[in-house]
């Protein structure tokens, strides 16, 4: 059943392309070279984003719902289509794909490869698959890490929320840190963060319980740089 309703909104999904249609399907392993099963719930703790290099913020990813798991015989994978990105794709862009194991934050940062051509020929990253096109690595593993590429704030999960959520982020150097929440209006409710922390990945928690339903902001000071996203409580 879980096959036949992908099929179904794979299906749906090929019509509102915005660009050249070109599948992606990319092998997803552990630190360790074990695949992961997405035969079988609970996989949700596997999130996976995709842009392309020179538009970072024209985003694909599993939480938005436009890139899906699926299970390929042995293979288990993630697969979405660069013809869905707001923005055509072009021969020589840069694809970036970050997949990453929520439960335990490790991820596997793939660097950029160019898409080589302009026709409809799926990609199937790292599956070896006879008269299919090839990025020429054998494993995309999620690995942990202590460095991150950069400062960087990750949306909530989930999101929408009741009453609680997660929001990871990066910081490239040790500093001053700040992050708070705001209402709407634009007033302060929560101060997640203040003060030193070091380098690398982070995760905080955010409990709204004491708050009423709405839309709120929640902001990331951090080496130099300031960044907000948008959250939304439902109850």
């Amino acid at each position: 059943m879980k096959k036949l309703a992908m099929t179904i909104i794979l299906l749906a999904l090929s019509i509102t392309y915005a660009g050249t249609p070109k599948d992606i399907y990319w092998d997803v392993v552990d630190a360790g070279g074990l695949k992961y099963d997405f035969t079988a719930a609970p996989y949700d703790n596997i999130t996976a984003k995709a842009w392309i290099n020179v538009r970072p913020l024209e985003l694909q990813t599993t939480t938005a719902g436009n890139i899906f798991y699926l299970d390929l015989g042995s293979n288990s994978v993630i697969n979405f289509n660069v013809g869905n990105f707001p923005t055509s794709w072009a021969t020589g862009d840069e694809l970036n794909i970050m997949v990453t194991d929520e439960n335990i934050y490790r991820y596997g940062y793939n660097l950029p490869f160019l898409l080589d051509d302009g026709d409809a020929s799926a990609v199937f990253g790292g599956l070896g698959t006879p008269g299919t096109a090839s990025i020429g690595v054998d494993f995309h593993s999620i690995e942990e890490t202590n460095t991150p590429e950069g400062t960087t704030l990750e949306q909530n999960y989930p999101n929408p929320f009741n009453p609680t959520t997660t929001i990871n982020f990066s910081i490239v150097e040790a500093g001053n840190v700040a992050m708070n929440v705001y209402n709407f209006s634009g007033q302060l409710v929560s101060s997640l963060v203040n003060g030193q922390m070091s380098a690398g990945h982070h995760t905080v928690s955010f409990d709204a319980s004491n708050l009423s339903a709405g839309v709120y902001y929640y902001t990331l000071e951090a080496n130099n740089m300031t960044m907000t996203n948008k959250m939304i409580l439902v109850k």
